[in-house]
């Protein structure tokens, strides 16, 4: 509320005020309170007090804000509306989006070590050593691999090695798996179907090979 003080006497003014750039009544809030409540008074003017943020109203903040401790959203956040925004509508942070470098430039003249951005289609950091804005090495994928150059395979099952198929998922290529093999055949002749033999001490498949005599 705004009061007026002559010859030691108060008397208000206005009262039930709202959290505007402008004193203005709201009769929500007057509020009636009884003898004896401790009040505070100040001779700040009211905007300075208004300056402060009220949580419980929507607010458009244009000024910088320093946050020294952890800050949790816990409610949905509008959805970004220019490039600079830093806030996503699904409560995630992500880095400003620029056109180009030169409005990269305008809008963060003097960038510090650390800080990370969007130019065009690359993401961009500034290099506190170096002192200027260097792209985030993203990897190259790791191609399939071919005859003589490393790459990405598949282990093959027993069904698509019976089936002899060459390539698995993505196009890499199929390869044998070590299990999948036999020395010797099993007691269930079927455990064996699409297996791959391979030799004994004696460099012989003589174990799957049946002779006559």
């Amino acid at each position: 509320m705004i009061c007026d003080i002559e010859n030691g006497v108060m008397s208000i003014v206005q009262r039930g005020l709202d959290f505007s750039d402008t004193p203005t009544t709201d009769t929500s809030l007057q509020k009636e309170w009884r003898t004896g409540t401790r009040a505070y008074i100040t001779t700040l003017a009211f905007n300075l007090f208004n300056s402060n943020n009220n949580t419980g109203q929507t607010q458009t903040i244009a000024g910088d804000v320093t946050f020294t401790g952890e800050v949790d959203f816990t409610g949905p956040v509008a959805a970004d509306t220019i490039e600079a925004d830093i806030v996503r509508a699904n409560q995630e942070l992500r880095s400003p989006k620029f056109a180009d470098s030169t409005a990269r430039d305008a809008a963060i003249p003097s960038p510090i070590g650390g800080e990370v951005c969007q130019t065009g289609s690359v993401q961009q950091y500034y290099n506190g050593t170096t002192l200027q804005w260097e792209d985030i090495d993203t990897g190259t994928p790791t191609p399939n691999a071919e005859e003589g150059v490393a790459g990405i395979v598949d282990l093959a099952t027993l069904a698509q090695q019976g089936a002899g198929d060459e390539n698995g998922i993505g196009g890499s290529k199929l390869v044998l798996q070590s299990k999948n093999t036999a020395k010797t055949p099993d007691a269930t002749p079927s455990n064996d179907e699409n297996k791959v033999p391979v030799l004994d001490s004696n460099g012989r498949l003589d174990s799957f090979v049946q002779v006559k005599k």
